[in-house]
């Protein structure tokens, strides 16, 4: 078989990057462990398919894909740090103290690229710190990854298990009981793992589960702080195996039950009949049984009675099976192209089209679009509406017009490659500008504090993703605008309604649509009764005609209300001037009132009309980087000849305001008349002070006392939490999370406003499993603040790791008595168990005095408190002794960052020196420095500890680059894999 150069390439690419660093031996098993990161099987698997598939070759840069590569490894892993020369001759690669070089020039093919990853690839595994929580396949992945990014925003790979839901979401199924659970803090959730849905004809349903219910315990094991994810995998199961689970119901009754998995379909359609004999039927997403879960619904919609039209409802929906979409456009379709695959070369078309067999009678069509209605749903809304068959209802689509294959990849992941790009009929490329509805509704607010009358309102696009793909060249038609627009007016208690889903973490009706929503599908129910045909011709004459009276009943009530908060939104007259900026009209604007995070503060606007004519409709918009204060509406309606007004917009600030300081420009414009130029104004932000917990936990046995976690025994963890910070916690609590065969017993301690200076103690259980294997046992200690309100989230303000030592069946202490005193002239260690390497929980001061109550071994255990005990070395003690049980805790002190000149600054220039230090007694590691701009997120230094080693002072001197206008420059200290704080400084920069 003769092969193309390409295919020549390719191999000879493969087989030279393939080759083992240092006779490197894939691993036996292929698990994470074992990962062999410096054969980089994945990466080359990923190139080649990039070389044999990619749509577009001219994409395919080598270097830039290396700086791609590089740039996710430098963002991902803590101690690399990656620099280019000038030039752009040369990458550096740095791990500490050593370093690694690539040279770029020298990287003209794939094969050059590949070979240069194995070197950073051989380099890291050498070089990284050890860490037995490291993932090297992670890193891998997140040079794949990085790599992809540069090519478009579609294409990436996937880890078996994103592969594995993705797979499942394809097919359309899983196995399983049939719920959708979440842990979402927002009532009536509040952190538990509660169930939202539960499906119908499924073993969860039939077994009595209900939305609200709580589960507490899957096998045996406690849920609590369990992971929507780690919840997941415990439920599914091969079908007709049984799970047994304990829910808690709303009024608080417990109940146990069994139930038996099963296959569960994965609903991605509903239908039901709607008021005059028009049918209905929803579309969530594109699956393998799509197209025929689509026809049944068509078909008991025509059994169930006279069905007059149909509404397609694709809102929302992201896609999938590019097969099902044109499966479904082609049950309404006789003839005709459906949609057209271009691939990487001129003749690599595939045209699929419409065929006569099992179409729909011709009944009227509308399909309901929105900006989240993507890829195989925009296949379906052009291909109908441009040959003519349906009206579409909503907002411009996505814009997704690329189409992605997946392939396996070594390890069971899976590379997501963009093929080609799909045409709607007429080779129309919908990429970037989506498909245009014809018949759109425009929302409008009116509120005292909050206005919207933008017609053109929110959209999000394909073209807002970074590295999206154009759209091709020689195919540069237009889809065609929408037709109709027309104003709707939002009821106060309507957008109450709408906002109040987002204070629940489930919506209790969840039928239930938004107010523009509900309007799109009634008026497309209403075109679908007064049409006079099918053809979208008829549909649009329809359309005219209902938007028509119905607009004149809109503008009149946005009029009326706007006339009620003191604004004349009275139309020009007929022969008035156009707008126009004229001299005549000044414009200032300004902030009012006491900036306080949570509270509110106003933008006050003034125009004053000097012109001879009124300026009508008058309306400004705020434009600015920092989005608190962009996109803010100020209608001032009709001002006069010689009038002044003075019009405000109240901003709500939220509770954690970040420093910084921004301008603010507002932009004016008008139905008619003399037209302001700009004002602007600069916002300054003051940055929230926060809390910073220090913190210590001792675990206490509370089985046989030896202080070693065996199977089958009750483990009391207490905790000490310390707000060494400048402001109270927002309301938090601590939460204790462990794997299977770890039984949380109580794992939720309320934390309340913890103020600057005071401590808070706690204390959990767990339970060690009976069959738990001799090793470790690691456990998840989260203290997180929850912060409520419109900005409502939660934030972590600790997170640590606490590793136990699980040891088999071992032997109880022995009684003792009396009392041991410290000898010196060191202090004494006081340990977790009997042992030198048992962790450290204090230490005591020589002289200090404890009451003895057990001994094992040359260790005793000593009395600290009330319920509270450690192990000391026999060695560092003597008998006896009548003084105080003093001792110190290990207190766990993140380190403390000090920025000289400020948290918000100004600069002339694109670069600025940052000088600080780094504190901690227990030691710094190392400081990393990340810079946020219109550049993108960089990690701009890298600073270890000297040596090596942690030391107790860091200090720093830093000249960091910056972008034009705003740079958020992220200060992160680390003692160790878990304790670090963050300090952040924002600056302004200006070009000199």
């Amino acid at each position: 078989m003769k092969m193309s150069p390409l295919r020549i390439c390719a191999l000879a690419a493969i087989a030279l990057a393939a080759a083992p660093v240092g006779g490197a031996e894939p691993p036996a098993d292929g698990g994470d462990a074992a990962h062999d990161l410096a054969r980089g099987v994945v990466f080359d698997r990923v190139v080649l398919s990039i070389m044999e598939q990619y749509y577009d070759p001219d994409r395919a840069e080598p270097v830039t894909m290396l700086r791609g590569a590089l740039d996710a490894l430098e963002r991902s892993v803590a101690e690399v740090k990656v620099d280019y020369d000038g030039g752009g001759k040369k990458a550096v690669v740095s791990v500490l103290a050593a370093r690694h070089e690539i040279d770029l020039a020298s990287i003209a093919a794939p094969w050059g690229l590949s070979r240069a990853m194995h070197g950073a690839f051989g380099f890291l595994a050498e070089k990284l710190p050890r860490d037995e929580r490291r993932d090297l396949r992670e890193i891998e992945y997140a040079a794949v990854n990085g790599m992809l990014s540069v090519l478009d925003p579609h294409s990436g790979a996937m880890m078996p298990k994103e592969w594995q839901e993705l797979r499942m979401r394809l097919e359309g199924e899983f196995e399983g009981i049939g719920i959708r659970i979440t842990t979402d803090r927002r009532p009536p959730c509040d952190g538990d793992l509660t169930v939202v849905e539960v499906f119908d004809d499924t073993p969860a349903k039939k077994a009595g589960l209900r939305a609200g219910d709580k589960i507490v315990r899957i096998g045996g094991d406690s849920t609590v702080n369990i992971t929507t994810d780690e919840a997941a995998d415990r439920l599914r199961g091969a079908h007709g195996t049984k799970v047994k689970i304990q829910v808690k119901r709303p009024d608080g009754q417990l109940v146990s039950m069994e139930v038996a998995r099963g296959t569960i379909a994965i609903e991605s359609v509903k239908w039901k009949m709607l008021e005059g004999g028009v049918g209905y039927v929803s579309l969530t997403e594109f699956q393998q049984d799509s197209a025929a879960e689509v026809a049944a619904a068509v078909q008991a919609l025509r059994d169930g009675g006279m069905m007059k039209g149909l509404v397609l409802d694709v809102r929302d929906n992201p896609g999938g099976s590019l097969d099902a979409a044109g499966e479904i456009a082609d049950l309404f379709l006789t003839s005709g192209t459906i949609v057209t695959t271009a691939g990487r070369h001129y003749d690599d078309r595939e045209v699929r089209d419409a065929t006569a067999k099992g179409t729909e009678p011709p009944y009227p069509l509308v399909i309901l679009v929105n900006s989240f209605a993507a890829s195989a749903a925009e296949v379906i809304a052009g291909a109908l509406r441009n040959h003519g068959r349906a009206l579409l209802i909503g907002e411009t689509t996505f814009g997704k017009g690329s189409v992605q294959t997946i392939a396996p990849l070594p390890g069971e992941g899976a590379l997501r490659i963009t093929v080609a790009q799909y045409l709607t009929p007429g080779d129309i490329s919908i990429q970037g500008v989506g498909v245009a509805p014809d018949v759109r509704y425009a929302p409008v607010t009116i509120d005292r504090e909050e206005m919207n009358l933008d017609m053109k309102g929110p959209s999000i696009s394909e073209r807002d993703l970074d590295a999206h793909l154009a759209r091709p060249t020689d195919l540069d038609r237009s889809d065609r605008p929408g037709l109709v627009t027309a104003p709707l007016l939002i009821p106060p208690a309507e957008r109450r309604a709408d906002l109040a889903v987002f204070d629940r973490c489930y919506d209790a009706d969840p039928d239930r649509l938004p107010y523009k929503a509900r309007r799109e599908t009634e008026i497309a129910r209403r075109i679908i009764l007064a049409t006079s045909g099918p053809t979208t011709g008829e549909l649009i004459m329809s359309a005219r005609r209902l938007l028509g009276e119905d607009e004149a009943a809109e503008v009149a009530a946005v009029e009326q209300a706007l006339r009620k908060n003191g604004i004349d939104w009275s139309a020009p007259p007929s022969d008035a001037s156009p707008a126009a900026k004229s001299n005549d009209v000044v414009s200032s604007a300004r902030l009012v009132g006491k900036i306080v995070p949570g509270g509110k503060i106003r933008i006050s606007a003034s125009v004053k009309n000097d012109g001879a004519a009124p300026i009508y409709r008058l309306r400004a918009v705020t434009a600015s980087d920092d989005p608190i204060f962009d996109d803010v509406e100020i209608v001032f309606g009709k001002v006069a000849p010689g009038a002044t007004r003075k019009r405000d917009a109240v901003v709500e600030l939220p509770p954690v305001l970040s420093g910084r300081i921004d301008p603010v420009t507002v932009r004016f414009e008008a139905a008619a008349g003399p037209l302001p130029s700009e004002a602007a104004f600069d916002a300054a932000l003051p940055a929230t002070p926060r809390a910073r917990l220090d913190y210590a936990w001792h675990v206490e046995d509370l089985g046989n006392g030896n202080g070693f976690a065996e199977p089958g025994e009750e483990l009391a963890i207490r905790f000490w939490l310390t707000n060494s910070g400048d402001a109270s916690t927002f309301e938090a609590d601590a939460q204790l999370s462990g794997g299977p065969g770890v039984d949380v017993v109580k794992g939720h301690v309320p934390v309340g406003r913890l103020a600057p200076g005071k401590t808070t103690s706690g204390e959990m259980r767990l339970r060690i499993g009976s069959d738990y294997p001799p090793g470790r046992a690691e456990l998840r200690l989260v203290v997180e603040e929850w912060i409520s309100g419109r900005f409502q989230r939660t934030r972590s303000v600790l997170e640590r790791t606490i590793v136990i030592p699980v040891a088999a069946a071992s032997p109880s202490p022995s009684k003792a008595a009396g009392t041991i005193t410290v000898k010196g002239p060191q202090p004494a260690a006081l340990l977790q168990v009997a042992s030198a390497d048992g962790g450290r929980v204090g230490q005591a001061q020589p002289g200090a005095t404890f009451p003895v109550d057990a001994r094992f071994g040359s260790y005793f255990r000593v009395v600290l408190a009330k319920d509270q005990h450690a192990w000391i070395a026999e060695s560092d003690t003597r008998p006896g002794g009548d003084g105080a049980a003093a001792f110190e805790r290990a207190v766990v002190r993140p380190p403390v960052i000090e920025i000289k000149g400020g948290s918000v600054r100004t600069v002339r220039g694109l670069s600025a020196r940052f000088e600080g230090s780094a504190q901690c007694a227990e030691g710094v590691r190392d400081l990393i420095v990340f810079i946020s701009g219109k550049n993108g997120d960089k990690k701009a230094a890298y600073v270890p500890a000297r040596g090596g080693r942690p030391e107790a002072r860091l200090d720093f001197s830093l000249d960091l680059p910056l972008a034009e206008g705003a740079n958020e420059i992220v200060f992160i200290a680390r003692r160790d894999a878990d304790v670090a704080s963050s300090e952040t400084v924002f600056v302004r920069a200006t070009a000199k």
